[in-house]
């Protein structure tokens, strides 16, 4: 399986080659820093304007180095910036608090044991979750949430191993933000998909931080932070956004599958 990833930031416009076998590919970055500097900011139409007049050339650049053409990806196992809707019926964000500390200390090796989450506290959250995944894909029969980041840690590969990913994740609320997408991925899954079981189809999620990806063998797991999502950490969500009632909920996902 090849994935494709393009992230479009505020000035910069990344693209990345991965192969789940093979790790990295190819990957290109182009900044706009020196043509935003002389307004002192980000000017939101000069930068749209380059980040479509970039993203062609990047791609082909990509494709170049990876050996691979367009045709050898294949787009049709993915789901590209797909939006979804789903009701929040009295969640408590103090569960959610509770929820994300209980999945901050059972992350294996890198667990955060001492990590106490406090979110903002509201007596309940109503209303309807909505959002944007960068990325879903389809290997080998499992379904995997993908996000693209171009938060720069440092300037070396160093800089991009998983403890330094994991803190970042936890320190801007990544961590919660990939359960949100988790969530949608899975009710989307259990109306979608026939037979579905969260332990054997839902693969996981993977942040890659463009910046510290590379080809380079010293380095190739640089930049690549994937965590396995448990059924039970799923079907808890499950409960906090159905206000702790076990319910049948229908997430909308807007499918773009790629022709």
């Amino acid at each position: 399986m090849r994935v494709l990833a393009i992230e479009s930031s505020c000035d910069e416009t990344g693209v990345a080659i991965y192969d789940s076998e093979q790790g990295l590919l190819s990957h290109a970055l182009y900044s706009q820093i020196e043509m935003h500097a002389i307004y002192g900011g980000v000017v939101p139409e000069l930068a749209s304007r380059d980040h479509i007049r970039k993203s062609i050339p990047l791609i082909k650049q990509a494709l170049k180095e990876a050996n691979c053409s367009l045709s050898e990806l294949t787009l049709d196992k993915t789901l590209r910036e797909s939006e979804f809707y789903f009701p929040m019926e009295s969640a408590s964000s103090q569960k959610l608090s509770q929820m994300l500390t209980e999945h901050r200390r059972t992350g294996g090796l890198l667990a955060n044991k001492t990590s106490i989450v406090r979110l903002p506290h509201y007596q309940s959250l109503k209303g309807m979750m909505h959002g944007f995944i960068d990325l879903v894909f389809e290997h080998q029969g499992q379904y995997f949430v993908c996000d693209y980041k171009s938060s720069h840690l440092g300037d070396h590969f160093d800089d991009y191993k998983k403890e330094q990913l994991q803190a970042n994740i936890e320190n801007n609320y990544y961590d919660l933000q990939y359960l949100i997408y988790s969530l949608a991925l899975h009710r989307h899954l259990k109306h979608s998909l026939e037979n579905y079981d969260p332990a054997i189809h839902f693969g996981g999620i993977y942040y890659f931080y463009l910046r510290g990806m590379t080809d380079d063998e010293h380095h190739k797991d640089s930049g690549i932070y994937y965590r396995k999502i448990l059924t039970e950490e799923l079907e808890q969500l499950d409960q906090i956004f159905s206000g702790s009632k076990p319910r049948q909920v229908q997430t909308v996902v807007q499918e773009s599958y790629s022709e």
